[in-house]
């Protein structure tokens, strides 16, 4: 009242006398500091600025902003300090961080924006740790730089296992989704209210008769402060939809019954951890029936090329378990054969030589019965469809098989035309390198290597030239008669093979 009255008698203004008492309040606060160098007041401190702020009659809007301003760090820095390396705030500690906000005379709101400032710095690097799991199970590292502008080098732990999610790559993007659940659950972080009632239906007993009644009970919904939407870690609106649809996807296909009863049992928070709403949710939930396909595809890849039979009825008990369409599943399952052929293309483009041309005829007709469109499906460049159309041929060629022709051109997808182009121009280098060298080796007197040329060349005269000029005019007939004697002389020669090329040159 004293002050009060003094403060009257000086006629001063309300906004000067204001202010005036907003900086004696900030010394006392900067000179409390000063004696706290961990920015943890005494209790005496504490006491102290608690009567001078009294005395001082300061709006508590005021005063909250100045305290929040000279120990709102401290109070952070002491949060991580009870989080402690396993970042799990022991149960004990939750009393002290209590009894800290009153000592820094912190408001609850304050108090819960600095703790949740504090639990968003040690989610961020576990949102981001999921989106680059997910992303190197699913990415090339070419894609991967492209998604985060920089150069993500050779993964070298998943390198052999690129495009293949397997069981290994599946249980640490579960484990590390599990660790956030149980992170923001040992934390308290999530909050529970009550939004409203519902109706609900019951059994009760009464008289010794069961009968149904009706009662409201509440509805509650749980929301997280701090969620991976907010941090913005995320590189484009998808990517966090991308981590619950996978996490849905490989809930589904564990095998340990224990684990699927766990993830089910934490989806929901997981999606709330995430920013999702409940019908974001719900929406993504729908549509898990292409990633379940998707990944039982990737585990598939690891052991064989192609979906057997077992794996068949595994896909249509997905269809059964998710109410999917016949005609869903049939897309699912195209892109699934796609995928495996897209894998195995890695694969095959390893080996060399013949079993290399033996691989790409087996692929071509696998890809065939399976409805796999090699060029317009697999989207593999053009340079490497015509190096494998061009093994192909030369396979059937080597192995005397007229009738793949027709195959091969019906599975890269050309016309009559165009493959004939194609294929004029394949057999015109290839016969002009093999007499090139036989007209080197004649000349130089090697008829042991000209021998493997003509037999060649053979091949080549028996299968076409009734059909297309194979260039054999490059022969004039000094050569034409050399190459019939020196295959006659043969110790092997084949009669058909050596009437063929007698008529041919002769």
């Amino acid at each position: 009242d004293k002050i009060n009255d003094t403060v009257a008698n000086l006629h001063t203004p309300l906004s000067s006398i204001t202010e005036y008492k907003r900086n004696v309040y900030e010394a006392r606060l900067d000179f409390a500091n000063s004696m706290c160098p961990g920015g943890i007041l005494s209790a005496e401190l504490s006491d102290a600025l608690t009567t001078v702020k009294g005395l001082l009659d300061l709006d508590e809007r005021v005063t909250d902003a100045m305290h929040m301003a000279a120990f709102g760090d401290a109070y952070r820095k002491s949060v991580f300090e009870a989080m402690g390396s396993t970042g799990i705030i022991p149960q004990e500690y939750a009393g002290f961080l209590t009894k800290l906000r009153e000592r820094l005379m912190l408001t609850e709101k304050d108090a819960a924006d600095l703790f949740h400032s504090a639990i968003g710095t040690k989610v961020k690097p576990m949102v981001i740790k999921l989106l680059l799991e997910n992303d190197r199970a699913n990415m090339t590292p070419e894609q991967e730089s492209q998604k985060y502008g920089t150069d993500m080098g050779e993964d070298l732990i998943n390198a052999a296992n690129k495009g293949n999610l397997g069981m290994g790559v599946a249980n640490n993007f579960m484990g590390e989704c599990m660790n956030m659940v149980d992170f923001y659950t040992e934390n308290n972080i999530a909050v529970r209210k009550e939004v409203g009632t519902k109706t609900v239906e019951k059994k009760v007993t009464e008289g010794g008769e069961e009968k149904t009644v009706t009662e409201e009970v509440p509805v509650f919904e749980t929301t997280y402060p701090v969620n991976a939407f907010q941090l913005k870690v995320q590189k484009n609106e998808k990517d966090l939809e991308n981590l619950y649809r996978n996490y849905l996807a490989n809930s589904f296909m564990c095998e340990d019954k224990a684990q699927a009863a766990r993830y089910e049992k934490q989806k929901a928070a997981f999606g709330g951890i995430l920013g999702l709403s409940p019908n974001e949710m719900e929406r993504i939930g729908g549509s898990i029936g292409g990633i379940v396909y998707d990944n039982y595809v990737k585990q598939v890849t690891q052991t064989k090329s192609k979906l057997d039979q077992q794996d068949m009825m595994f896909l249509a008990n997905i269809k059964t378990k998710l109410g999917m369409s016949d005609k869903d599943c049939e897309v699912l399952l195209l892109e699934g054969q796609r995928k495996l052929a897209r894998n195995q293309i890695q694969t095959i483009m390893a080996l060399t030589g013949e079993n290399k041309a033996k691989a790409i005829r087996a692929f071509r007709e696998e890809c065939t019965a399976n409805g796999v469109d090699i060029v317009g499906d697999l989207n593999i460049e053009q340079p490497r469809v015509d190096m494998m159309m061009k093994m192909d041929v030369e396979y059937a060629i080597n192995n005397g098989d007229t009738d793949a022709m027709e195959d091969i051109q019906e599975g890269y997808a050309l016309t009559q035309e165009g493959f004939q182009e194609l294929l004029t121009g394949m057999v015109l280098a290839k016969v002009g390198k093999y007499i090139t060298s036989i007209q080197a080796d004649i000349r130089e007197g090697k008829e042991a290597n000209a021998l493997f040329y003509i037999r060649q060349l053979i091949k080549y005269i028996t299968m076409f030239d009734e059909d297309m000029d194979i260039g054999l005019e490059e022969l004039d007939a000094i050569e034409r008669k050399k190459v019939i004697a020196i295959y006659r002389a043969a110790s092997d020669a084949v009669p058909a093979e050596l009437e063929a090329l007698t008529a041919t040159l002769g």
